[in-house]
């Protein structure tokens, strides 16, 4: 069986509304928004993966140890490529959060798949398919705390998908 999976941070539901209110002050031409439950962070884009990977990519992820650490999203802003509309970290600083991510990639590279060579930009879709927006590039500042973060997979439905949690990981110091 082939599940299409993603390691990523969750908002905790207080964050989720914050991240949900700032759609309320963007006027979008086009496009469509990301349900309020379907908010999150990828952290590792993996793809279509097979059950007989998935005991590699658990242990790669396992195997990460960092404290947990919090970041600031202060940034909206617009991938025009890929028509994306997205809320990130203007500074893209946490050290934290880069390692985090750079940890996954290079772990996970052991596993044989084949990984997406972009570079790791730290965001949080909002709507996708945007042409076009009218709203602030720089907004309230929203501290978002990481205690964990999780291996999730998509899961199509009749109006898209939906993202469940497959496995969530603690961030620990140590082993």
């Amino acid at each position: 069986m082939v599940h299409r999976l993603f390691f990523a941070l969750l908002p905790n539901n207080s964050l989720r509304r914050q991240l949900h209110h700032v759609t309320k002050k963007i006027d979008i031409r086009s496009g469509r928004w990301v349900r309020i439950d379907n908010l999150h962070l990828t952290l590792l884009f993996l793809g279509n993966i097979t059950s007989k990977q998935l005991p590699c990519i658990d242990n790669a992820a396992s195997k990460i140890h960092i404290k947990p650490f919090s970041f600031t999203i202060d940034q909206l802003g617009h991938f025009k490529k890929s028509k994306v509309l997205w809320l990130g970290d203007s500074r893209q600083s946490c050290a934290p959060l880069m390692s985090l991510a750079t940890q996954l990639k290079e772990n996970v590279s052991a596993c044989d798949i084949a990984l997406e060579k972009i570079k790791f930009q730290a965001h949080v879709t909002l709507a996708r398919k945007v042409n076009s927006f009218h709203g602030q590039g720089i907004v309230d500042q929203i501290t978002w705390p990481v205690n964990d973060f999780c291996l999730m997979e998509s899961i199509p439905v009749e109006r898209g998908v939906v993202y469940q949690v497959v496995q969530r990981y603690p961030l620990t110091a140590s082993q």
